[in-house]
């Protein structure tokens, strides 16, 4: 595994994909679910500290997927039974999606390649 800033050497790593789509209701309705949803990150990143990180893409028909890194299965189980976290996702089935599937897995492999910078080539 290539070790660096965006992907560090973890064992165990477990991965959480949250597949969604948003409901449509609006501009507001989005600037709220956007506003929950950077404060339930923050909320992650600063109070279980084996979460690692997480990143958003959308497909152009609308369909979401977040990509949840935590160090391991004990970390990610604490976030996932956190009530806060538990308030959260029963406010998403209320307010904000249309569906969702969650699908946890553990990293069985990993390998990659990161291109060397001229500033490294040069030893700079």
């Amino acid at each position: 595994m290539v070790e660096s800033p965006s992907n560090p050497r973890l064992e165990t790593m477990i991965y959480t994909l949250f597949f969604s789509r948003l409901r449509d209701r609006g501009a507001e309705a989005q600037e709220q679910y956007v506003r929950h949803s950077d404060a339930l990150e923050k909320r992650v990143s600063t109070e279980f500290p084996g979460f690692v990180d997480t990143k958003t893409f959308t497909a152009e028909d609308g369909e979401r997927l977040t990509v949840v890194r935590f160090r391991d299965a004990e970390a990610q189980r604490a976030w996932a039974s956190d009530d806060v976290h538990n308030e959260a996702q029963e406010r998403g089935r209320q307010e904000y999606y249309d569906e969702y599937r969650i699908t946890l897995c553990q990293e069985l492999r990993s390998h990659g390649w990161v291109r060397e910078t001229e500033e490294a080539a040069d030893g700079a």
